[in-house]
């Protein structure tokens, strides 16, 4: 009986797909399967602090928000676009029972914000360095995915309009070449650098 290659590798193949997907989503389970108990978060009826993660889904079946848990603590929130872009990073100091605290940025370690052009490549990003820091390290980012903008910044809100700035903010062109520098000292501009190919040619 001769047996079609084709099928046995395309048999194979699929087989490998779903023992993979079924390896990643193994620790992953739904947010009504964890209860906590005296601050530690546990999966029902385990009588081991719960390690992995929880997530909420769109109804497309897209990830909306993804909970990562170490030891029963929440270390981690991902969050995403209906379309499966994320949108946002949040790492929360560890040990802190957050489901019962009224302000969950006070227990905020590191959070990253990113926002993104219509053809999908990242417009910009913010690293919050510490708990209730005004000043984020910033990144934008041209429509073609270059680096434009890097700095210090103050954000009144969402998207990719700081407000005020702190320090070296650098301009660079489509090349990857620095053209402006502002600095800024209580959030006025004290000194404009302008630059040609990335060489200094004239302050002000």
């Amino acid at each position: 009986m001769l047996i079609n290659l084709n099928f046995v590798i395309l048999l194979i193949s699929l087989f490998l797909l779903l023992s993979t997907n079924y390896a990643l989503s193994d620790d992953v389970i739904k947010p009504e399967d964890i209860i906590i108990r005296e601050g530690i978060y546990y999966q029902k009826f385990k009588l081991k602090p719960f390690t992995g993660k929880a997530a909420f889904f769109f109804s497309n079946g897209q990830p909306e928000t993804v909970n990562e848990f170490q030891d029963g603590y929440l270390v981690s929130q991902t969050f995403y676009e209906e379309s499966g872009i994320k949108t946002s990073f949040i790492l929360y100091s560890k040990g802190k029972d957050l489901l019962n605290v009224a302000d969950f940025d006070k227990y905020i370690k590191r959070r990253y914000l990113y926002y993104y052009h219509e053809n999908g490549k990242l417009k910009c990003r913010a690293l919050a360095w510490a708990p209730n820091k005004e000043y984020e390290l910033f990144e934008s980012y041209y429509f073609d995915g270059n680096l434009h903008i890097t700095g210090l910044v103050s954000f009144t809100g969402y998207g990719c309009n700081p407000k005020n700035a702190k320090g070296f903010v650098n301009y660079f062109n489509h090349d990857g070449s620095l053209f402006i520098r502002h600095t800024f000292l209580n959030d006025e501009i004290v000194k404009y650098e302008n630059f040609i190919d990335g060489k200094f040619v004239e302050q002000k």
